[in-house]
């Protein structure tokens, strides 16, 4: 399909008309007209040219009205934790030690020993003897030593009463050519396909080329 139209063989330019660029400075101008100078805003009030002096404060006065220096500290005396008109610590009477064998003692009083607690009954003064308990009888009432084992015979995997293996029948070996084949039945011959034949053109051979390559040639063409 032509996209351009009937006998065209090439996409048309179309006419474009040139549009002026966009006079931002009003109809009829060419160049930006002159800017108006504007006095920059005077932040010191109507018809001044500089600055006015900034009036001198005085720095506040701490110390009260009149006053040029700070006035004398007078110093506090540290406080008194001794009471009143002491100057040194007084001195601290020393506390007896606590008594904890009583009132009057000096020394510990001698401990009375405690005899120890007898185990054995009142009176005993060794461990009474004890009786020898007879080991227990695991064989039953009476017996000394383990009675003999009477021997199990062993068991009979091939039935009762028997003594050696009965004889195995055999199993004739299973055959996949069907109930009596013995061999493989015969396979019927198949003809081979009809191939078309195909004519080899042999030129002038060099009489260096050894036979066994052109014969294996000829095998794999033919």
């Amino acid at each position: 399909a032509n996209v351009f139209g009937l006998g065209a063989v090439t996409r048309p330019r179309p006419f474009m008309t040139p549009v002026p660029p966009a006079n931002v400075f009003g109809p009829g101008a060419v160049t930006r007209p002159p800017i108006a100078f504007v006095p920059p805003a005077n932040v010191f009030g109507p018809g001044a040219m500089a600055r006015p002096p900034i009036a001198l404060v005085p720095p506040a006065n701490v110390f009260g009205p009149g006053a040029v220096a700070r006035p004398p500290i007078t110093p506090v005396p540290p406080a008194n934790v001794f009471g009143p008109g002491a100057v040194a610590r007084p001195p601290i009477a020393p506390v007896p030690s606590a008594n904890v064998f009583g009132p009057g003692a000096v020394t510990r009083p001698p401990i009375a020993p405690v005899p120890s607690a007898n185990v054995f009954g009142p009176g005993a003064v060794t461990r009474p003897p004890i009786t020898p308990v007879p080991p227990a009888n695991v064989f039953g009432h009476g017996a000394v030593t383990r009675p003999p084992i009477a021997p199990a015979p062993p068991a009979n995997v091939f039935g009762h009463g028997a003594v050696t293996r009965p004889p195995m029948t055999p199993v004739p070996p299973a055959t996949d050519f069907g109930p009596g084949a013995v061999t493989r039945p015969h396979i019927a011959p198949v003809p081979p396909v009809n191939e078309p034949q195909f004519k080899v053109y042999v030129g002038k051979i060099a009489s260096t080329v050894d036979n066994d390559f052109v014969l294996s040639l000829l095998q794999v063409y033919c």
